[in-house]
């Protein structure tokens, strides 16, 4: 129920509402990787880069074959001029 709250909220560009959301429910599921990813797009729409780049990592650890993660992750360290961190 807080993924689908949340992500309707982002959706309407509700940023702190979703953020809470998100963070409720990853509070209830530590282990779902979908919370730290959408957590990380909340962080991203308000050009929070590192705040971004702590919930992708988070979300990778949970999941490090997740295609759109990883594609994710590259754009959030390009946008911090983290070249390594992006090509890896």
């Amino acid at each position: 129920m807080n993924f689908k709250l949340g992500m309707a909220l982002a959706h309407m560009q509700r940023w702190s509402e979703a953020q809470s959301a998100l963070l409720a429910g990853r509070k209830l599921c530590p282990l779902e990787k979908r919370f730290a990813i959408e957590l990380a797009g909340v962080a991203f729409q308000l050009k929070r880069y590192p705040e971004a780049a702590h919930w992708i990592e988070k979300g990778l650890r949970l999941d490090p074959e997740d295609e759109y993660a990883n594609e994710f992750a590259g754009t959030v360290f390009l946008l911090m001029d983290n070249l390594d961190a992006a090509l890896k």
